[in-house]
């Protein structure tokens, strides 16, 4: 059964109107544990079971296999995150857009977790960590969204910062699980691929959300879906400008953690480079967990984000040089702690940032525009020049008491129009223009007391002559 546009127009649209009542602590909590679920499957594998297979694979070419391995993989998330959310957006499911993709997302990245645990070469490692970050990236997609979803702005940067920590709490739980809990690649691969689906069931089950109406729907064209995907830079600087602002960040970041077991490995040559990793892991995310909080506090309460991002590039940059210049375990324990202060501090304004604009302000020329469109004619059009209004000043002048009294015996307008007010029910000619004459305008140039008195001696009997 096909609804008509007028059911649209009627339905209350819920699900993108903005946000303004303050989420509870236990819906930012377990928000919190399903993205310490996903990011804890993304980066487990990444600094720990995917070096330690490879190295059992190829040791010679380790460093080229997981280069080839986790760049395909990226290629994978960036057209799978976005696809995923777009589809989300337009999932009219009864239990909401985003947690059928939290869901679905969590079994089909452990499944491609347990798949790569059982490969022997590294093209089949390859293929079998491209689905799961496939299934990864569409349970990413909807756990990053009902941030902006349900939470209002004043709110943003606090449920961001607590849902920061979880991501680099992510990692040290997958690094105590995988060292201490399990022994053995393939015991690790199904020990974490378990966990995603278990974190991730409690905000599934316990929160609901509006779903979104049929009638609401934006249509399924993969044409438009696919070219929605490109936002351009120059006509939205602003989103151009955050995704930048992440990619750079999250770069770095991977670049400080992503070598980090062959790092330890091969240029401090540390012992037990496994317990190394758990230990910068633990300093790192301890140090993301003490600025994100107060650092999302502090740019909710100034309604600023820029500034923390400029601080954070400068601290994450100190981090990174002093990782480059000294192969010491001292030094590489500090730079661990000045990487996860700086990394703490954007997590505090990622997910604020992203919804609105940078610096928490509203968009250049946004209201402004808005109120020239409320104040333009409605039969004017953007790009078209307005015709010259050229008031009669006889339309502006009282009604003579004659007139009021015999309304028939005005004389009619410049057009051939006979009773321009309507007034005594008969039909009006159209006029040669194509308009319904100036009634208006001699309607709105009357006024109120000689207008009523128009209408008291129209509706009035008409008098019987004495003679």
């Amino acid at each position: 059964m096909r609804h008509s546009r007028e059911d649209a127009a009627r339905t209350p649209d819920t699900t993108s109107a903005e946000p303004v009542v303050r989420v509870r602590p236990a819906w930012t909590a377990l928000l919190s544990l399903a993205t310490l679920a996903v990011f804890m499957a993304f980066m487990t594998p990444i600094q720990i079971l995917l070096p330690l297979q490879l190295e059992h694979i190829d040791p010679a070419g380790k460093h080229t296999a997981l280069s080839w391995v986790t760049g395909a993989g990226a290629l994978v998330a960036m057209v799978a995150n976005p696809l995923a959310g777009a589809l989300s957006d337009r999932t009219v499911s009864r239990y909401g857009r985003r947690r059928p993709w939290i869901l679905g997302g969590a079994l089909a990245g452990a499944a491609g977790l347990l798949v790569t645990a059982g490969q022997h070469t590294a093209l089949g490692v390859a293929v079998a960590w491209c689905l799961a970050q496939a299934g990864l990236s569409a349970m990413l997609a909807g756990v990053t969204t009902p941030i902006a979803d349900r939470v209002p702005v004043a709110q943003r940067a606090e449920v961001s910062g607590w849902t920061g920590i979880t991501q680099s709490l992510g990692l040290v739980v997958g690094a105590v699980v995988t060292t201490m809990a399990v022994t053995g690649v393939a015991s690790g691969y199904a020990t974490i691929a378990l966990l995603t689906v278990v974190l991730a069931l409690p905000f599934v089950l316990r929160f609901g959300e509006p779903p979104l109406p049929r009638e609401l729907r934006p249509p399924l064209d993969p044409r438009r879906l696919i070219a929605g995907l490109w936002v351009s830079p120059r006509r939205h600087p602003d989103f151009g400008w955050a995704w930048l602002t992440r990619f750079l960040i999250n770069l770095g970041n991977a670049m400080g953690t992503l070598y980090l077991l062959y790092y330890l490995t091969d240029s401090v040559r540390l012992d037990d480079p496994e317990t190394g990793v758990l230990v910068l892991t633990l300093i790192y995310s301890l140090c993301a967990g003490l600025t994100a909080v107060p650092v999302g506090v502090l740019s909710d309460r100034a309604g600023r984000r820029k500034g923390f991002v400029r601080l954070c590039a400068v601290v994450m940059a100190l981090g990174a040089v002093l990782l480059a210049c000294v192969h010491t375990w001292p030094a590489t324990m500090a730079a661990a702690a000045v990487l996860g202060a700086g990394f703490g501090i954007y997590l505090a304004v990622d997910q604020a940032l992203v919804p609105g604009p940078p610096g928490g302000r509203a968009p250049r020329q946004g209201p402004r525009r808005h109120q020239h469109r409320q104040r333009r004619p409605p039969g004017a059009r953007p790009g078209r020049r307005r015709p010259p209004h050229r008031p009669s000043r006889r339309l502006h002048r009282p009604v003579p008491r004659d007139r009021a009294r015999h309304p028939a015996r005005r004389p009619a307008d410049r057009q051939g129009t006979r009773d321009p007010l309507g007034l005594s029910g008969r039909p009006v000619a159209p006029s040669p223009a194509g308009r319904a004459g100036s009634s208006g305008r001699i309607d709105r140039g009357l006024r109120s007391s000689d207008r009523n008195a128009v209408l008291d001696a129209a509706r009035a009997p008409p008098r019987r002559s004495r003679a």
